[in-house]
């Protein structure tokens, strides 16, 4: 026996047994992805034991069109001139090994699980224990992707295996990323690194769209510093950063390295016709149970959907604070609005919707606050965007990093309600500043700003 490329030594296994050798057929790589990788025929070689039944397992069976499935979302099975196949064992469960699979059951999710660790876990594979979720939590997401792809053939299985899923990563302890690798019950407690690893990259599909996220998943297989080694979790969240464009130092903070727990929210809302349409504000309200969560605001993009008569029309904003006002415009009236219907976001359950006041839907509240600093960044000019609850004084001064005060405009009687304040900033370097917004009552506002030549 020899093995043509390198491999992980616990990925290198033995079977003796009494079988039956089930290799007549192929994996033939399909068209679409034949004119991307080239064609490929590949043999599947499956050792089931000789127990007198003729039949291949069910979950066997469908190997073919699970590698067609995995070479969609995350390229080439990394192992084409060898083979792929199953060998039964007397253990429960399955165990990776490269292009040969320990399996002890055969149900479709987990032959597609084991299937999908010979992208994440044996083409490349996690270099010490605490990264395990590269492991483990991207062959759940696999087994859950491939529900979803095959949606016609298991009608709301996806949904149902989503909804376990979710729940399960709630009762997640500690961080994705292990503290503690000396208990193995621990290590390999299913809903941390299992689920809370497959709701991670659920989250950021969400985030990114599934062109960027497969895109990712590509690239990280296919990273020539990963490809047939190790990984850390900086290695996959560099190829996520440099694929996306994004800065995703705050997600995988409160996911996966140092954060612990999930949100919890509530919310309500108002409506009111404005000239162009209705105008919509959802106050959005975030608590984290201190016995579970270390994390002060989960950072997250949130779906707001207001339903109206003429049809469903979704908002995404970002909450970024325990305690905001998302407000937006609408064309048609609004009738009812929902926050995360989809439940894109790994959280507890439920968002309490519903009007901010017993009246119903009314004139929405006046608050004061720093609405928006745009643009932002700005390069020599930009506009202060305030509220304000009572009429009164308002100072607005820009401050630099040492706290000194480099512009000022004071208005000394501010009516209730939005208004702006233009600014001038091109005397000014570079860096970062800060607007901070002083009214007669009330503490002191802060937004930061940027500026950049």
């Amino acid at each position: 026996w020899v093995s043509h490329y390198p491999i992980s030594n616990y990925l290198v296994s033995i079977a003796v047994g009494d079988y039956t050798r089930y290799n007549a057929t192929s994996y033939v790589r399909p068209a679409p992805l034949a004119t991307l990788y080239g064609p490929l025929t590949m043999p599947l070689d499956h050792l089931v034991y000789n127990d007198g039944s003729n039949a291949l397992p069910f979950g066997f069976t469908q190997t073919a069109d699970m590698i067609s499935v995995f070479e969609e979302w995350f390229g080439p099975y990394g192992f084409a001139s060898e083979k792929y196949g199953h060998s039964e064992c007397t253990f429960g469960g399955g165990m990776e090994h490269q292009t040969m699979t320990s399996l002890g059951g055969s149900s479709i999710s987990l032959v597609s699980h084991e299937l999908c660790h010979q992208w994440y876990g044996d083409t490349i594979t996690t270099r010490t224990w605490p990264h395990l979720w590269l492991n483990e939590g991207f062959a759940t997401y696999g087994a859950l992707l491939y529900f979803q792809q095959r949606s016609n053939l298991y009608p709301g299985t996806y949904e149902t295996n989503l909804g376990t899923t979710m729940n399960s990563a709630l009762n997640a302890v500690g961080t994705l990323v292990l503290e503690d690798t000396t208990s193995v019950s621990n290590m390999f407690a299913s809903s941390r690194v299992y689920n809370k690893g497959a709701m991670v990259l659920y989250m950021l599909r969400w985030m990114v769209g599934d062109t960027v996220f497969k895109n990712i998943m590509q690239a990280y297989a296919s990273d020539p510093a990963l490809r047939y080694g190790c990984a850390v979790t900086s290695d996959f969240k560099r190829v996520c950063e440099q694929v996306s464009g994004l800065d995703l130092d705050t997600f995988f903070a409160q996911w996966v390295e140092t954060g612990t727990g999930y949100p919890m929210y509530t919310a309500c809302s108002f409506w009111q016709p404005v000239i162009d349409g209705w105008r919509v504000r959802v106050t959005l309200h975030q608590i984290q149970d201190s016995s579970i969560s270390n994390v002060n605001v989960f950072v997250m993009p949130v779906e707001i959907v207001v339903h109206t008569a003429s049809g469903d029309i979704s908002h995404i904003a970002l909450n970024n604070q325990r305690d905001q006002n998302i407000d937006f415009t609408v064309a048609s009236q609004p009738t009812s609005v929902e926050v995360d219907p989809g439940k894109h976001i790994l959280r507890a359950d439920p968002i309490n919707m519903g009007p901010c006041s017993t009246t119903g839907a009314g004139p929405l509240p006046i608050r004061t606050d720093i609405v928006q600093v745009y643009p932002n960044p700005a390069s020599h000019e930009f506009s202060v965007h305030y509220s304000l609850a009572t009429e009164g004084k308002v100072e607005l001064g820009v401050y630099d990093v040492a706290g000194r005060r480099v512009m000022q405009k004071t208005i000394a009687r501010a009516m209730p309600g939005e208004a702006s304040e233009h600014f001038d900033a091109s005397a000014l370097p570079a860096g970062v500043y800060f607007v901070r917004m002083r009214p007669a009552r009330g503490e002191a506002i802060t937004r930061k700003i940027v500026l950049v030549r």
